[in-house]
């Protein structure tokens, strides 16, 4: 059976069910029944969880989908890569299909590549993913093939294995110089980015402006208890106080790449290469630096964590002393999980249905903001 992934339709206790799209529409061979879909709900022998989800999926509403989620997206799609690569002989596999993103690597004689089609919200991500490879060859992906029509791109498969299994310390050295670079030219690029649409957000005005508003919505639909609400919401002059004192930084904006750690990052060579700039905007670029940092400190020692994020400082030196550049770091990373938590809240998750990883997101923010204010309260 050659089939297609559409998206993952529902989610229980024990089970996920997928939408696929049978490609092969001849059934000679396949045990197979079909059945005219209002014929459903005269199905025998199904439980009553199984008949709920047939049932909403009948009922369902196309009005969120992505573009991969409809059966015609396929073949359109493969006919679009093929002539972009010219020739007919590619092998398409695909890797994964949700809401955040359409993955497929490509086979083609010349090479492998990975094709990446992505939602609006995230539209800015292939031109971006394109400018990255024009200043930057050699740290990012290469980048042979952008749709901003579609939101998609194509980039040369990357060959090494993830920063985060990496026991050389050089390898996480270069990982946090290499953004540096990055970042620091991007300051002279912020309306090239912009016009790209990559979202610009004050840390301190997002978190001070938005905050309440995001804890408010998401108590409301039962996102977290009464009582971690309340927790959060005494500490809403603590966050507050970091904002303002962050009012003063001599940082300018940059690139902030939104999801920085040892998962984003592939040892080429012995070269660190970055991707998957879905969550990147126009902030603080300290911001990129939090978690990296701590997965240092887990993977070798706090010595060397602290070093290697002297060596990331030291690069931002014309800007201000070493002494205060810790200090604004530090402040950058005790406000980060909130500003994030803000950000996903207010910017990203009304732009998508089903948000299968949302729960996780915001335990995991609000987890670390609650043991930052348990280390700050020490």
């Amino acid at each position: 059976m050659y089939s297609h992934v559409l998206k993952c339709f529902a989610v229980t206790d024990t089970t996920r069910v997928f939408e696929v799209d049978i490609l092969n529409r001849s059934t000679d061979e396949l045990e197979v029944k079909w059945i005219d879909i209002q014929d459903v709900y005269s199905l025998e022998g199904i439980g009553e969880e199984d008949y709920k989800i047939l049932s909403n999926w009948v009922n369902r509403s196309n009005q969120y989908d992505q573009p991969w989620f409809k059966g015609e997206w396929r073949h359109n799609f493969e006919k679009r890569v093929k002539n972009v690569v010219g020739s007919t002989n590619v092998e398409f596999k695909q890797i994964r299909s949700w809401e955040r993103s359409s993955l497929f690597k490509l086979f083609i004689g010349a090479g492998d590549y990975y094709f990446k089609a992505v939602p609006d919200v995230f539209s800015h991500e292939p031109l971006v993913s394109d400018y990255l490879n024009k200043y930057h060859q050699g740290l990012v992906p290469t980048v042979i093939y952008v749709n901003p029509d579609n939101n998609e791109y194509i980039m040369e498969e990357l060959k090494g294995g993830l920063l985060g299994y990496s026991n050389d310390i050089n390898h996480w050295r270069d990982a946090l110089t290499n953004l540096a670079a990055i970042q620091k030219q991007s300051i002279n690029q912020i309306s090239e980015l912009r016009k790209m649409g990559c979202p610009t957000y004050s840390v301190s005005q997002t978190t001070q402006g938005l905050l309440e508003v995001s804890l408010g919505e998401l108590k409301e639909v039962g996102n977290f208890s009464n009582n971690t609400y309340s927790n959060l919401i005494s500490t809403l002059s603590t966050v507050y106080k970091f904002c303002n004192e962050l009012e003063t930084s001599k940082i300018p904006y940059a690139l902030e790449h939104g999801d920085y750690f040892g998962g984003n990052i592939i040892v080429q060579g012995d070269q660190p290469i970055i991707y998957d700039w879905s969550d990147c905007t126009i902030s603080h670029p300290f911001l990129s630096a939090t978690v990296i940092v701590d997965e240092l400190e887990e993977t070798f020692s706090s010595n060397i964590g602290e070093c290697l994020l002297e060596e990331y400082l030291s690069e931002w030196n014309d800007f201000d002393t070493l002494e205060n550049l810790r200090y604004e770091f530090n402040l950058v990373k005790r406000i980060a999980p909130l500003y994030y938590l803000t950000v996903y809240q207010q910017f990203i998750f009304p732009h998508l249905r089903d948000n299968w990883d949302q729960k996780q997101i915001i335990d995991d923010y609000v987890n670390q903001w609650l043991s930052t204010i348990d280390e700050v309260n020490e």
